[in-house]
């Protein structure tokens, strides 16, 4: 609702616009802003399984305390993030295609926020509101996944796929041994994708939540677009287990198991 955006935004900076809707399907809404003369992104909840202000909250601990190139963070709320729009997040209106180029540069990419992020979370789970890094999680990563697809299963169930989660939890509850060898948890990325990461020279340019789309929350894998996991080899990009492999733009923890692969 642009009402409130505005209202919002009228709160925070001297002057705004709001320019345009880029996303608007639920639990966020993102829209391009100008706040104070720079171009921005505006990002929002508009559900109760919204997460964005977790998703600002990593965005930000990820720039302050990692290598890892995010877009800078200007206004973190409960709710809602604003951030500089980056010049080389991945345009809203481009058909972004995944070539082996793209996946190697990614996949490095990964292993890096898997790795740099290591030292900062302590549990396998999904991001909490009242801090940035801090996770309700679990110290084991069978017990976080099994969690993460019980919370999952009313979606699936809606669109009809109850089985699939059904398939899973049994497969999870029955083995285990199934995570043994995952690495411990970590920082990871809960849509790693064309649309979300932007590729230059071999070397990723920007990891962007919002430019584009609306990017899963915090997962409870970890955090949002971002969630925490643990990463596997550092072979194959995606945020599960083991140290580098995306699920949460957004940001989640898991375990990367082994060298430094994960998926996201």
């Amino acid at each position: 609702m642009e009402s409130e955006v505005d209202e919002r935004l009228g709160a925070r900076f001297d002057r705004h616009e709001v320019r345009r809707r880029l996303h608007d399907v639920p639990p966020h809404e993102v829209y391009e802003v100008s706040v104070d003369g720079r171009r921005a992104v505006y990002k929002a909840n508009v559900g109760p399984t919204g997460s964005a202000g977790v998703e600002g909250r990593v965005m930000r601990a990820v720039g302050d305390g990692t290598s890892v190139p995010v877009p800078e963070p200007l206004v973190v709320a409960d709710d809602y993030f604003v951030a500089a729009w980056h010049p080389d997040a991945p345009a809203p209106e481009a058909d972004h295609e995944a070539d082996e180029a793209w996946a190697r540069a990614a996949g490095r990419g990964l292993a890096t926020l898997h790795d740099e992020t290591a030292s900062m979370v302590d549990a396998y789970g999904a991001f909490r509101p009242d801090g940035a890094l801090a996770v309700r999680g679990r110290e084991e990563w069978r017990a976080a996944a099994i969690e993460y697809v019980r919370e999952r299963r009313p979606v699936l169930a809606r669109y009809g796929h109850a089985d699939v989660a059904d398939w899973v939890l049994d497969h999870l509850t029955e083995r285990p041994g199934a995570f043994d060898g995952a690495g411990g948890p970590v920082c990871c990325h809960g849509w790693a994708t064309p649309e979300h990461v932007a590729v230059a020279d071999g070397e990723v340019s920007v990891w962007s939540t919002s430019n584009t789309r609306s990017p899963r929350p915090a997962s409870t894998t970890t955090g949002g677009r971002w969630s925490r996991r643990s990463a596997p080899e550092r072979a194959s990009p995606s945020a599960c287990s083991g140290r580098a492999t995306s699920r949460s733009a957004r940001f989640r923890t898991g375990s990367t198991g082994g060298s430094r692969a994960t998926r996201c």
